[in-house]
């Protein structure tokens, strides 16, 4: 699998959220992660959100897919709603 993303983008959500998108490859590929359609007008996007490094984070990681590659928009701390969905789907 590819992964991309825009290094620009990549800066602003480092300053923003603390997180690098390129570490979203952690999140996209977790075993139990719970996966969510996120639509935009010009783009279908998904959002995966799983457990990190045990208890101690949960993220979302937005992203689309181009041609063959997953392209990493966002990757922030997972809301509260986002956290209780993925409890309940992992229970």
């Amino acid at each position: 699998m590819t992964y991309e993303w825009d290094e620009n983008k990549r800066r602003i959500n480092l300053e923003k959220h603390q997180l690098d998108i390129a570490q979203g490859k952690r999140v996209y590929e977790a075993a139990d992660k719970f996966t969510f359609g996120s639509h935009r007008s010009h783009e279908l996007r998904w959002c995966d959100v799983a457990m990190i490094d045990g208890e101690l984070m949960s993220l979302t990681l937005t992203y689309t897919f181009r041609g063959e590659a997953v392209r990493f928009i966002s990757l922030r701390k997972a809301s509260r709603k986002e956290r209780r969905l993925y409890h309940e789907q992992n229970r």
